[in-house]
């Protein structure tokens, strides 16, 4: 090294040469410290280098001598010139990377840094590399471990989409083995499960053809019964003395290696899952038994689904055939009770004929026990011609084939009428009634003789349940665009219990039947098969021993052109 630059290079590392500072001489002073650098270091004067250390002897291969002489291009790929170019103009102290190349062809990844000296001649560059080939080696291996990690976790996440969210249990299990082969790459994936005889049965193969397989659970040298009463993965990679896998399995699928894998639901082995190859595998790595092992789990959710869609497809099939049995029979009650009904009719207008004519004498007079005893008949064959007539009307609301005349009426009118028919019951029966029906009319557009009857037997249960003495409510208001009448009284009233099955046919609270008070069940059925009819609504409130208190809505007509109300 010329002495003017080897001045320059000992100013750079704080050395100014003074005589009498050391025994040392300059030339061994520069380079033990050159030499005890860890890192490589060459010095280029216009990109031919003048000096190297042992370090850069070490890195690139090129003894001292040899690599005085090159240039600074002989050191780093080409792909870098431009930018090492660059560099070396603009002086920079800032560090970047290049790729150089050893003296035996070997890339190696540097950090570079350089400065400019100053001599008497001119100025020269000192360059210093750090090697960071393994630190680029070990990210470049974890970007590709993490990318293999993202797109095994894309396949199974793409299997798992793709398993089928039907009740088709055995399409499901199908589609495990198939999306296994394609998440292993494997040539044959059987799905083995219990079969609650004590046997794992194969229930779905894909990929190369095999007959099915049948393994005691007992079978102490089976892999497939030892992986799952373990629940331990279990990997051989040479099947060729491997007892564990059928040698019939083996010889007709050509299996060479294979992976038996528990498949958990809840932390409970269901089945196992059976992968093999055509190849052999020196190991299975962590990463592909991890992909299994998720798509195990996907396997045993997708299992799960299926077998829970199918038992509720069953029992939906069952119940739908129940419901289907139970409509036909109702259909048939309801027409065998329309037909008894009308046949029952005709006889009764008869006896009702001849009752009326009886009392009335035409034929002749009657005793006062006769007359008492035609009497007694005539109610009683009213009172079955009016059960009759329910029948005959709820079987019309059933089907849908009750006639209904519509027309425009005051809602409150009918109240009114009806209430005045009740008078002299409620003067026997000593109960107090308030009636408040506003004064503008509630039009409501109604079959008046169903609406009456609807009226009717809402007001007689009310004096009929209520002790005598009692009090009775009847309220009518305009509400919501409905028109709302509500009777109220201070009976006996209906337990919770009961209260909701009050609209049933043929239902009788508990507090009625408990005091012997008649009646059929029918009369608030048909009430709300009627309202409903209408387009409105009966409800019920009640509490045992306090009273009840039935509402009416109905729609009030859009036009109201009344017509009188009969």
């Amino acid at each position: 090294m010329a002495p003017r630059l080897r001045h320059g290079v000992l100013r750079l590392f704080g050395r100014r040469a003074t005589g009498g500072t050391s025994r040392m001489g300059e030339g061994v002073r520069l380079g033990m410290v050159a030499d005890a650098l860890f890192d490589a270091v060459y010095i280029h004067v216009d990109g031919w280098i003048v000096e190297v250390n042992r370090a850069f002897e070490e890195l690139f291969g090129y003894s001292r001598e040899e690599a005085v002489g090159l240039t600074v291009f002989d050191l780093f790929a080409s792909a870098y010139h431009d930018v090492l170019v660059n560099r070396i103009q603009q002086e920079s102290s800032e560090r970047y990377e290049l790729v150089g190349i050893t003296r035996e062809g070997e890339a190696r990844h540097l950090e570079v840094s350089g400065r400019t000296i100053s001599y008497a001649d001119g100025t020269a560059r000192v360059v210093a590399l750090h090697d960071v080939t393994e630190r680029r080696l070990a990210e470049e291996q974890v970007g590709v471990l993490a990318f293999q990690y993202a797109a095994d976790l894309t396949t199974v996440s793409e299997v798992a989409r793709r398993l089928p969210r039907t009740a088709d249990a055995l399409g499901a299990r199908q589609a495990i083995c198939e999306g296994a082969l394609a998440v292993c790459d494997g040539m044959i994936a059987v799905l083995m499960e219990p079969d609650g005889t004590g046997h794992l049965v194969s229930t779905a193969v894909a990929g190369a053809d095999a007959a099915p397989m049948h393994v005691p659970l007992e079978a102490e040298g089976s892999a497939t019964a030892r992986v799952f009463l373990s629940g331990e993965p279990f990997f051989v990679a040479d099947l060729t003395g491997e007892q564990g896998l059928s040698r019939r399995v083996v010889a007709e699928t050509g299996a060479v290696s294979a992976l038996w894998q528990p498949v958990l639901q809840d932390g409970r082995v269901v089945g196992v899952l059976l992968v093999a190859w055509d190849r052999e595998l020196a190991h299975l790595s962590d990463r592909a038994a991890a992909v299994v092992g998720l798509f195990a789990a996907e396997a045993a959710v997708a299992i799960e689904r299926a077998d829970v869609l199918a038992q509720l497809d069953e029992l939906n099939g069952r119940l739908a055939r129940q419901v289907e049995a139970l409509r036909l029979s109702d259909q048939m009650k309801s027409d065998f009770v329309s037909s008894v009904s009308h046949e029952l009719r005709t006889p009764l207008a008869s006896i009702l004929g001849y009752l009326e004519i009886l009392a009335s004498e035409e034929v002749g007079e009657l005793t006062e026990l006769q007359s008492e005893f035609v009497g007694i008949v005539d109610a009683n064959a009213h009172r079955l011609l009016s059960l009759i007539d329910d029948l005959l009307t709820l079987s019309g609301l059933e089907n849908g084939r009750l006639a209904m005349r519509f027309e425009q009426v005051d809602l409150g009118g009918l109240v009114s009428g009806d209430v005045q028919g009740l008078r002299p019951e409620l003067v026997e029966r000593r109960h107090e009634i308030e009636v408040e029906i506003p004064d503008n009319p509630l039009v409501v557009n109604v079959d008046v003789h169903r609406c009456e009857q609807v009226i009717g037997n809402l007001l007689s249960n009310a004096v009929k349940f209520t002790p005598d003495g009692g009090r009775i409510r009847v309220h009518m208001r305009e509400a919501d665009g409905m028109a709302e009448l509500t009777i109220a009284d201070s009976g006996i009233g209906i337990s919770e219990e009961d209260l909701g099955n009050l609209f049933e046919r043929f239902f009788r609270a508990r507090s009625a039947t408990e005091q012997a008070i008649p009646g059929t069940g029918l009369g608030l059925a048909i009430s709300k098969g009627i309202v409903e009819a209408h387009g409105g609504t009966l409800t019920a409130e009640s509490e045992l021993g306090r009273g009840s208190a039935f509402t009416v809505r109905l729609p009030i007509a859009a036009s109201r052109q009344l017509r009188p109300a009969a």
